[in-house]
């Protein structure tokens, strides 16, 4: 930098202007320029001018030469600096980091003219970051890092300087014209300088940075000038009193005005909506995103999703804002992918909009290919009869959950076409259906192309579909098949589902069935359903079958000759010590025959275990030693098994240990069975403890149970608690509240609290009432599944009156057999899974 004398020269004479700045000689300066500016001079002076400062001194130091960075300090170079040794001969950050420290003035300002002076502003020494006292500390450096700090055309100093000194000296007014320089105005001014000149000379870009720390805008620079006129043209014309007047007139137009605008705006916000994201949600509120006042924004709705729903695209655009006066629903609507779109109308009930929407999304070439899948999907289950031919077209798909979708909707549709393509596909004709989904979802009436479906159905070798499930559906449709069609049952029955088919052959008018002896059918197969049927002739050989090693004989025909041969009585009885039960079979006529090492851990315990209804009625009601099985056992299938023998007996005794928290969910279920026979209101209360944790078993347990006030205040509180105890307790409320309690969850401005009360109402006794009084809507707020709470509701009110119109003793097998399934493929939905539950518990507690 050639002429660095001259530009602090300048400086100092502007400072000391009368008409400028007015600072006194002894004040400003003097400057450290050639030789003289040494580093021990440099910061000696600078040592000398904190000490000698005041509290209400401004402290202004002025660097032009040359700036070095290294690691990570900065260096000003001085007349002894030496390139090797910057740390000991040029004056570093840290030195004036120190120095400043001690400072005790009331402002600091650091002015760099250097080239990359930058880095200084990178590496501020911590005097620069903190206030420990005084009103400001600030770095001004005249250039960017990797920016030049430009020289003037004549070289009569930089860019940066000619424009200080113009403000300085007047020449270049800034601020408001009246004298005060705030540090704002100084760099708007500087920045406005330096562009002018850079413009002139066609030279890259300059800017300047700065770092530091201030309470406010600090005043940096007084013209003494410019305030005196200032303050003349003020005060010229008027007296004290005419003053007074003005002012007092001036402040209640102020206050007026605050007023009238924060009238207006509270106006203005109170009638905007908005939507953005929170949480993985979409969230409404009153108010304005970027704008707002006190009690704003104001929580309207959150959505049970979030942008993944919205088109692609869209959610860059998040918030929404709606148009002053405007509801935003309709904007969040119109922005949503179509597909999610169709899905919501579907669940509104809009069928036929919801059609339209999805055939314009599959007559558009530009969707994409999951979108499209989507699509097919979703217009199989909302098709009507002009979607025939498409559906049959369908069922030949590549892909397989469209040839499934298909079908199941031309079961609904056209029952034959859908049958000859299933046979077909049953023939080997086809490319793998489940018909297990299909059975699942299977409803209307009995037609005799239902009648060959299921026929064919049965005749299906393996375990799926599965037996009960094929005899759920005959009885769903209201099929009476005859004894070909149980017999082909039959030779596939496995020990889950012998109750299901000895009670089809009740309901069908088959219990004398001539298959229960075929012997077509394998010898333990057999013997399982004479067991299960509720009559049939005693048969001397199966005494005989007794002495078999075969567990999957021994057993049935122990059950077989304790309910149907007169006089015969069966025990069991817990071993610990080697872990095993033993059976003895007593009958009229003969010895004691014990069955010993029948029921192993290695398999036996599984075979008791799912054939425990038929043993509770066969066997001694010995109920101590089946509770000393529960307390002494570790084996999970067999204490599940003894607490159902104790249910089902009614027992009511407590047991020493709790299974609530046990790590087998099935011997939760059954532990809690069985306290509820005797202590609900305290099974209660450690349910209600335990919900909330994201885990549905307590839920769904504390759902099925009576609430009690103490619990349902709880469960309330919990509706503003976490998301995991928002959704718990709106599914509880759902199943067991009032009318009025059970549309509040389910109308919920909180999205989850909505979702999940829609998920569980259908369980609710009081459910008809509750959809009858259930809007649509909040607003233009959709209330989310109105139309799946309604199916759900049907379904429930049909089967009931199916129910009630079978015989007492039939109710238990309905209810047994009568899939449940979750998921999409299901015919029941949550809500209406926990009711079955709680039928079969009380069906077999012989609760009414």
């Amino acid at each position: 930098m050639p002429t660095p004398e001259r530009e602090a020269g300048a400086l100092i004479e502007a400072l000391r202007r009368d008409d400028g700045c007015g600072v006194p000689l002894d004040r400003a300066g003097p400057a450290l320029i050639g030789p003289t500016c040494t580093r021990s001079a440099v910061l000696s002076h600078l040592r000398s001018l904190f000490e000698a400062s005041s509290a209400d001194d401004t402290i202004v130091i002025y660097f032009a030469g040359h700036g070095i960075a290294a690691a990570d300090n900065f260096y000003l170079c001085t007349a002894d600096t030496k390139e090797g040794d910057l740390a000991g001969s040029a004056v570093s950050g840290g030195d004036i980091g120190e120095l400043i420290e001690a400072a005790q003035c009331r402002g600091i300002l650091l002015l760099l003219d250097c080239c990359f002076s930058a880095a200084a502003a990178e590496h501020a020494p911590a005097a620069f970051r903190s206030l420990r006292s005084g009103e400001f500390r600030l770095l001004l450096a005249s250039a960017r890092a990797g920016q030049r700090s430009w020289e003037t055309a004549d070289g009569f100093g930089t860019h940066f300087s000619t424009s200080l000194v113009e403000i300085l000296e007047g020449r270049r007014v800034v601020g408001r014209g009246d004298g005060a320089i705030y540090f704002s105005d100084l760099i708007e001014g500087l920045n406005a300088g330096i562009a002018e000149k850079r413009a002139e000379a066609n030279l890259p870009p300059q800017d300047m940075v700065f770092a530091g720390t201030y309470t406010s805008d600090p005043l940096v620079f007084v013209m003494r000038g410019q305030t005196l006129e200032s303050v003349r043209f003020a005060t010229a014309r008027y007296s004290p009193r005419q003053l007074r007047r003005i002012v007092a007139r001036s402040l209640l137009t102020v206050l007026a005005l605050i007023f009238f605008c924060l009238v207006s705006w509270y106006g203005i916000i109170d009638a905007t909506e908005y939507v953005d994201e929170e949480g993985g949600r979409l969230v409404a509120y009153r108010g304005h995103p970027h704008y707002s006042l006190p009690g704003y924004p104001q929580h309207i709705w959150t959505y049970a999703y979030g942008s993944e729903r919205l088109a692609p695209g869209a959610n860059r655009q998040l918030p929404l804002v709606a148009p002053i006066g405007k509801p935003v629903a309709p904007l969040v609507a119109e922005r949503l992918d179509p597909l999610v779109a169709a899905s919501q109308r579907v669940a509104a009930g809009d069928i036929e909009s919801a059609s339209k929407l999805t055939q314009d999304l599959l007559a558009r070439p530009d969707v994409p290919f999951e979108t499209q899948l989507g699509a097919r999907l979703l217009l199989t289950e909302i098709a009507g009869a002009e979607q025939v031919p498409l559906l049959v077209r369908w069922t030949l798909d590549q892909r397989a959950e469209i040839r499934l979708a298909a079908v199941r909707g031309l079961f609904r549709l056209d029952p034959r076409r859908a049958v000859d393509r299933a046979l077909t596909d049953l023939s080997g004709g086809g490319t793998g259906l489940d018909h297990s989904d299909i059975l699942r979802r299977l409803q209307g009436t009995c037609t005799p192309d239902i009648e060959r479906y299921l026929r064919r159905v049965a005749d299906v070798p393996g375990t799926r579909p599965s037996p009960t499930l094929v005899v759920d559906t005959a009885v769903r449709v209201g099929c009476r098949l005859d004894d070909r069609f149980l017999l082909s049952l039959i030779t596939r029955i496995q020990y889950r589902d012998a109750a299901s088919i000895a009670g089809y052959a009740v309901w069908a008018g088959l219990s004398e069935t001539p298959a229960a002896s075929s012997p077509k059918v394998e010898l333990w197969r057999r013997l399982l359903l004479q067991a299960h049927l509720p009559t049939f002739p005693c048969d001397p050989s199966w005494s005989d079958v007794l002495r078999s090693k075969q567990a999957s004989e021994v057993l049935p025909a122990a059950l077989a000759i304790a309910r149907h041969c007169p006089g015969a009585r069966l025990q069991i009885r817990w071993n610990n010590i080697p872990g095993l039960i033993r059976l003895t079979v007593e009958q009229q006529g003969r010895a004691p025959q014990d069955v010993n090492g029948l029921f192993a851990p290695s398999g036996g315990v599984a075979l008791f275990a799912e054939l425990v209804p038929l043993i509770a009625r066969s066997i001694d009601q010995d109920v101590e030693r089946v509770r000393g099985a529960i307390e002494l056992s570790s084996d999970s299938s067999l204490r599940v098994a003894m607490l159902e023998l104790l249910t089902i007996w009614g027992d009511r005794k407590g047991l020493f240990t709790s299974l609530l928290d046990a790590n087998s969910i099935e011997l939760r279920k059954a532990y809690a069975d069985h306290v509820r026979l005797a202590e609900t209101t305290r099974l209660a209360d450690e349910l209600s403890a335990r919900i909330g944790h994201n885990d549905a078993f307590y839920t769904s347990l504390l759902g099925r149970i009576e609430l009690l006030p103490l619990t349902r205040s709880r469960l309330e509180l919990m509706l503003r608690g976490t998301r995991e105890e928002r959704r718990a307790a709106a599914c509880v409320l759902a199943m067991q509240a009032p009318v009025r309690t059970a549309i509040t969850v389910l109308t919920d401005p909180d999205g989850d609290i909505r979702s999940e009360a829609a998920d569980c109402v259908s369980y609710n006794a009081d459910a008809e009432a509750i959809v009858a009084e259930l809007p649509k809507s909040v607003g233009l707020f959709p209330v989310e599944g109105f139309a799946a709470i309604q199916q759900q509701v049907r379904l429930k009110s049909g089967f009931q009156a199916h129910l009630a119109a079978l015989p007492d003793e039939q109710r238990s097998w309905r209810l047994a057999i009568a899939d449940t399934t979750p998921g999409s493929f299901g015919l029941w939905g949550k809500g209406m899974r926990d009711w079955f539950e709680e039928q079969r518990y009380r069906s077999l507690a012989g609760i009414r």
